[in-house]
């Protein structure tokens, strides 16, 4: 996985992903996921990750989180699945 975006070795970010995917590769939900990473990162290399948006605060997803997404479906074998899917699931879901 490669980031024109960051400084940081792409070496780093595997790595956080594998720490992250031992002990929560059951977890589906991008914000869990995101959040695990962010805690075993180091500072420079939080960076790339998006922020929420100061006026409504909902979480805007950039490039680098979806890569990130990417590589976390193929050692899952499921998708990722973002709070905008889940807003949409819970629109179609019965009363």
């Amino acid at each position: 996985m490669s980031s024109k975006l960051s400084p940081v070795d792409p070496a780093v970010y595997e790595a956080a992903i594998q720490v992250v995917f031992r002990y929560a590769g059951h977890i589906d939900e991008w914000i869990t996921i995101k959040k695990e990473l962010l805690k075993n990162l180091p500072s420079i290399a939080r960076k790339v990750f998006s922020t929420r948006d100061p006026i409504t605060k909902k979480q805007l997803t950039n490039d680098f989180e979806r890569q990130v997404a990417v590589r976390w479906s193929a050692l899952s074998g499921r998708p990722v699945i973002f709070s905008t899917d889940e807003d949409a699931k819970r629109t179609d879901d019965p009363p």
